[in-house]
């Protein structure tokens, strides 16, 4: 941030250097530290785009909100990149141009989706972690409303209100999403395979995706205990009955408490299993969630990427809708981030001008000694 404060100063307001000077010098003693602070700083300077690009998305969006058909278009416009941002060649025109911006909004998906994933992040929370963004599901309000979709689920559900339905619901979808149990082509195997080949022949760092860099695949989550003879074949999330999902379902609480007859004096496993399985199976009715054949394990189940709303949160959103998540009150990051979307809306490419690199600040041996004749004191090459 004292990086950032300075270059703004030095490229806005200066007026009496030259651009050849702008720029900031850090030192170290190991080239390895360089490189790593250096991309420190062009992954911080990355992640404040794109996610102020989001949030001037949706602000700008007619309903304020995204669904999976508009989010990476949107997101790409609020970003005002220039071609030679990212391409890889930004001289070229016609059909080569638009596949090298589809490469990009493939990239820039998947980065979406990747920061929806569950996490405590200290020193650069997300923007739902913040209280900024909130994620609704479509449909979700008639599904829980729907009395015969629960017309043969257990007493507990099929008495309870649309609203306790709704509750339950969004326990079991918050945690599919953040675990990244998404149904989405960003985080199929096969397609990141195609989205890593198409960033290496097209795009330029930071916007590229990095030769050595691992995607983070979908995972499916099975609302049973992990089996002593799975060894993680596959990335599966297990959701039993002592898991966190498995706590929060079986909070008195959460179904009105001794108040509700239908509410057990003590939650069984077999209770668990039955209500949770009728939750995904309506929501798998309504196209909210979609199941997946897990051999040695049965059947999984993913949400729908299409069926995921992006809105901008307020702070009842934020306190009583974010289900599981610790919500942090950090002000300066929240407006850090409402600052550089207001600054991407007003067209700013500041940010965009940023750039680390390491330098080994080596001269050749010719330099070296005129500059210890003149100084006239004794140190050796590697100062």
């Amino acid at each position: 941030m004292l990086t950032l404060a300075s270059l703004r100063y030095l490229l806005e307001d200066s007026a009496t250097l030259s651009e050849r000077a702008k720029k900031v010098l850090g030192f170290t003693d190991n080239r390895q530290d360089a490189s790593l602070q250096a991309g420190h700083f062009n992954d911080f300077v990355q992640v404040l785009l794109l996610r102020g690009a989001l949030l001037a998305a949706i602000d700008d969006a007619p309903d304020k909100s995204l669904i999976d058909e508009t989010l990476t278009q949107r997101v790409f416009d609020q970003l005002h990149l220039a071609d030679a941002d990212f391409s890889a060649n930004p001289n070229q025109k016609g059909v080569a141009a638009d596949n090298t911006r589809r490469a990009l909004r493939d990239v820039l998906d998947y980065r979406l989706y990747f920061d929806l994933r569950r996490g405590w992040r200290i020193t650069n929370p997300n923007l739902e972690q913040l209280g900024l963004l909130a994620i609704d599901y479509l449909s979700l309000d008639e599904c829980c409303a729907d009395r015969e979709v629960w017309s043969d689920a257990p007493d507990l559900l099929a008495n309870s209100i649309p609203e306790t339905r709704k509750h339950a619901a969004r326990l079991v979808l918050e945690t599919l999403r953040r675990q990244l149990c998404v149904k989405t082509r960003y985080l199929d195997p096969l397609e990141q395979e195609r989205i890593k080949n198409r960033s290496h022949n097209n795009l330029r760092e930071p916007w590229g995706l990095t030769e050595d860099e691992q995607l983070t695949a979908s995972s499916v989550l099975i609302p049973e205990a992990a089996p002593r003879h799975w060894r993680g074949e596959f990335p599966v999330v297990f959701a039993s009955f002592r898991s966190r999902l498995g706590r929060m379902l079986c909070r008195g609480k959460l179904w009105g408490g001794q108040s509700n007859p239908d509410l057990p004096k003590r939650f069984t496993p077999e209770l668990y299993g039955a209500v949770i399985r009728h939750i995904l199976s309506a929501l798998q009715r309504y196209g909210i969630v979609e199941n997946v054949e897990i051999a040695g394990l049965g059947e999984g189940y993913r949400v729908s990427g299409g069926a995921l709303r992006w809105t901008l949160a307020d702070d009842k959103t934020a306190r009583t809708e974010i289900a599981g998540l610790r919500v942090t009150d950090n002000v300066f990051f929240k407006t850090l981030y409402r600052n550089v979307a207001g600054a991407l809306r007003a067209d700013s490419r500041f940010l965009h001008r940023l750039e680390a690199r390491e330098h080994t600040a080596q001269v050749d041996s010719d330099a070296y000694f005129i500059f210890k004749a003149i100084r006239g004191d004794h140190f050796n090459s590697a100062s």
